[in-house]
Parts: structure tokens; sequence; C-alpha cells
């Protein structure tokens, strides 16, 4: 069975959004170069990108609505990101209590050394923590907005705001070269939403 034009052209649409969006949070998260030594932040911040990203894609395309389909998105980011860091403490793949008591322990450490630490710091022992849960609400936020809110430039404040509180705590590792990815994807997001929005949105009168 052959898909309508019109159909076929909303997903095409739909789906180049979302891919503009998470290039976007990829460069937020590449943004991260600033504070870690090395690269092994990225492939685990990348994967919760794609992860976040790709499931509300899937959920907005089956129809779900926005109530089940964002706590859905929240909880599966968030079981990658213990799946990634805490898979020792978890059951069959399930989080126990002794994965939120070390997810604590390690956030508590990072709390004591935050006013301490200088940039760049080892990737792990709650740093990754941290900047995982940082990634999952910009990912969740902006796709919330950009999505189910049918924003524009909104859809970019999460990401613009966590690589600003980067910036103002990192070393000045790749700041011109970020800094400009950042804003030449922010402008592919805008448009490829403005096509989005505007071509599916309908006037009642």
């Amino acid at each position: 069975m052959s898909i309508p034009a019109g159909d076929q052209a909303s997903f095409e649409r739909d789906l180049a959004a979302t891919v503009a969006l998470a290039l976007y949070s990829f460069v937020v998260a590449v943004g991260f170069a600033r504070v870690f030594s090395g690269w092994e932040f990225l492939i685990d911040l990348t994967v919760i990108v794609v992860v976040g990203h790709g499931s509300s894609f899937l959920l907005r395309r089956a129809r779900v609505s926005g109530w089940l389909a964002i706590p859905l998105t929240i909880a599966l980011s968030l079981w990658v990101l213990l799946a990634q860091h805490y898979a020792d403490t978890m059951s069959w793949l399930i989080p126990r209590q002794a994965t939120w008591d070390q997810v604590d322990l390690e956030l508590s450490l990072v709390r004591d050394q935050f006013q301490t630490a200088v940039a760049p710091v080892l990737y792990g022992a709650g740093w990754a923590t941290l900047a995982g849960f940082a990634m999952v609400i910009v990912v969740v936020m902006s796709d919330s907005f950009a999505f189910r809110a049918e924003a524009r430039g909104e859809a970019l404040v999460p990401g613009g705001v966590l690589f600003v509180f980067i910036a103002a705590l990192s070393a000045p590792r790749l700041r011109l070269t970020t800094t400009g990815l950042l804003l030449a994807s922010g402008v592919l997001v805008v448009v490829a939403l403005k096509r989005l929005h505007d071509r599916n949105r309908r006037v009642e009168l």
C-alpha cells in the first residue's frame, strides 16, 4: 500500500527537523570538550542525544500523546544514562536501590568538589553522571518545545543555556569552533522547524 504524498512529505519534514535538532544537541554535547579532558564523554552523550530525539520521533509518528510520550522519553533516556555508568549495580538491567545510592554518592562528591575543581576534569566519578543528566534535560526540553509546543527559536534555549553555562566554567579549548558550530546548527533547526510547522499548521475560520 502506497503512502499518500501529503503524509510522506510530512514524515520527511518531521524527520529533517528531528535530525537538525539532534545535530544541535550533539554540538551542545561537543561543548563539554571544554570541561573534560579527552573525548570519551562524547560517545556516551551522543547515545543520549540519539535515544532521546529518536524515541521522541517514533512516539510522535505513532501519534502517542505528549502526556505519555514525554515521560517515556525521560524514562528511556535516564535508563540509558544509568546503564552507561552503573550497569554493575543493576539487576537484569533494572536499576536497584544500590544504583540510586551510587548515583547519590557520586553526585555528592561532585557537589563537594565543584567550587575547587578546575577544568578540564577527568570524565567519570560523578562528573559523567552530571553531564548525562544535563543532556537528558536539554534533549527532552528542546524536543518538547520543538514538536509538542510547535516552537522554533525557543527550542534552542535549553541547549543554549547549557552551552553558556559550560563556557562560563570551562577552559578556552575549542571556544570559537564550538560556538560557530552551535550558531550554524541553530540556524538549521529554525529553518527546519519553520518548514515543518508552517506547512502543517491549519488556519480555521
